[in-house]
Parts: C-alpha cells; structure tokens; sequence
C-alpha cells in the first residue's frame, strides 16, 4: 500500500508556503506549474484534506496544510542533511567545482575567493568558466556549471539565486571631455541620446544599465570585454559604463573621470545554483564569497567626491 504523503509532496507544499504561489513553486522544483498543481491535487484526494487556497493574488497553504508541513519539516531537514552529507563524499571523490562567473566578477573579485577556498577547502579543484552573466545562466541550467556568479538585476527565472553584494556601475569620462567637469548630475535623456561605450547585450553591465535607464541606450560601440571598454574610454573614444571595481584604479591615477547621474547604478551580484540550496563544494565557494564580502563603497576612499551616492 502506497503512503500518502512522499518527500516530494513535502517538498512541494514547503515550496508553496515560502514563495506564496504556485508559479513560483513550479520554477524553485523546476517543473512546469500544471505538474506542481497536479501534485497538490493528488496530495489532496490520497489525504482527503484542502491543504492549499488558491487566489488571484498567489496561493498559501490552509491550515491543514500547514499542520502537515509542520509534521514533516524534520523529514525535510534530514533529506538536506543527507544530501549535503552525500555531496561531501562525492566531493572527497571527485573534488573539482566547476564554475561558471561573469567578466567583472571573474576579473576583480574571483581571486581572492578563490584564494580562500583554497585556504580553507584545499582538496577541491575548481574549473572556471569566465563569459557573460547570460551565458553564467545558461551554463548552470544545462548542468555545465555547479554555481555561477552573476551582477545582473533581475533573478534568474529557472534557478535558485541570492544576493551576495552590491556592485555600482559609473559612467566614465577621460580628463578633457565635455561631461569631465559636470557638477549636475546627468538626466536620463541626456544619457539616452548620447552614444555610449557599452558592454554586450547578455552581459549582466548592459542588463543592470538598461533597467536603470528605463530604454535601450544609444551605443558608440558595443565590446565584450570590460578592460577594452576603459581603454577606449581612457582615448576619449565615447564616455563608458563600467563597473566601479573595473574603473577604481584608474579614476585615483587620474586616467578616468566619473560623470554624477541621477540614475540608481547599484546592481545585485548573484550567486545562482540548481535545487533548494547549493550543496557540497558549490555552497563552501559561495560561503567564501559571502564571508569575504563585497565593499564597493570604501574602494574611493581616498577621492570621495567621485564616489557615486544614490
């Protein structure tokens, strides 16, 4: 005789009662939302009990439903147990992370996550992938990748995501150009129409930008790599947006200038992942990440008056 309540149904009603509806049940199990309410409709018939209201504005468990999610947390908990325990040993195994990071946060924060990880979890062997954060995405949900790193705004809709810091994007300028002595902070027209060195679109720098422009910006030229896109700024080219870890170096040696805007630049940086959590070697490098932590607002310290406010 089959039981009726599985690890999956548990799974399922825990799901629905963090993220408040289905759809969102539907992309953290990734599988399709009908398969998520046909669970739940068939929980509800081998129980005969309403475990889940649905409305308009999402659905939440009833309170059937969370007598049952209390009873089986402790089953939850010890399946993440298990599944952590069963990563360690496969770690042990094969300890080789593969990782998958964007441009920016490949260049100027990876080393010395990496150096930590080394440190402290010297059996794991990581491969990194450095491409743009919509290639990140890509590689982690085609299971190429075990975690990936990302500064794009908006959350990836088919992965597990969580923000480990904050990055600012500037606007760039060499010493001599129009905007070099700007003291009002430039207006989303004026940046709109005026054309601009930009990253690619795909790369988490166009997305956050285009977000806090409202519109698709004008392009001088689009390049792939960010130490290109100083360079050019750096000739006079066309003013840049870039990120402030990739321009810090180069505004204190008075190389680059930052144009004031009145746009909000602060983007999320993401670590993203399969499944409920990471496991294994994949949640240790995040957990080097996040202990290492991300401070973008001292790197100007020393010229704080370039240092974007919002």
């Amino acid at each position: 005789m089959s039981r009726p309540v599985g690890i999956s149904d548990l799974q399922v009603l825990e799901a629905i009662d963090r993220l408040g509806s289905l759809a969102a049940a539907a992309r953290q199990l990734q599988i399709t939302q009908p398969a998520v309410s046909a669970r739940v409709a068939a929980l509800e018939r081998r129980t005969s009990l309403k475990l889940v209201s649905r409305t308009t504005q999402g659905s939440s468990l009833t309170s059937a439903g969370q007598a049952l999610l209390r009873s089986g947390r402790h089953i939850l908990t010890a399946v993440e147990a298990l599944e952590s325990d069963l990563a360690t040993l496969q770690d042990r195994q094969e300890a080789t992370l593969r990782v998958a990071a964007s441009l920016t946060v490949a260049e100027h924060l990876m080393p010395s996550w990496l150096e930590a990880l080394e440190l402290n979890y010297p059996h794991i062997h990581v491969g990194l992938q450095v491409v743009n954060s919509a290639s990140v995405e890509q590689l982690v949900h085609e299971r190429k990748a075990d975690i990936g790193f990302t500064e794009t705004s908006r959350p990836p809709p088919k992965l597990s995501s969580q923000i480990i810091g904050y990055d600012h994007l500037v606007v760039v300028v060499r010493p001599g150009h129009a905007w070099s002595n700007q003291v009002d902070p430039l207006g989303r027209l004026e940046l709109e129409r005026t054309p601009l060195l930009l990253r690619e679109i795909g790369s988490g720098t166009r997305d956050s930008f285009e977000i806090a422009l409202g519109t698709e910006p004008t392009a001088h030229m689009e390049l792939g790599s960010t130490a290109v896109l100083v360079a050019a700024a750096r000739t006079g080219t066309a003013p840049a947006v870039v990120s402030i870890l990739a321009a810090t170096e180069h505004v204190r040696r008075g190389d680059l200038i930052i144009v004031p805007t009145q746009l909000d630049l602060r983007r999320p940086l993401r670590a993203l992942w399969r499944g409920r959590v990471p496991q294994g070697a994949a949640a240790r490098m995040m957990g080097c990440a996040a202990a290492i932590g991300i401070d973008v607002n001292g790197i100007l310290a020393t010229d704080d008056s370039q240092m974007p406010t919002y």
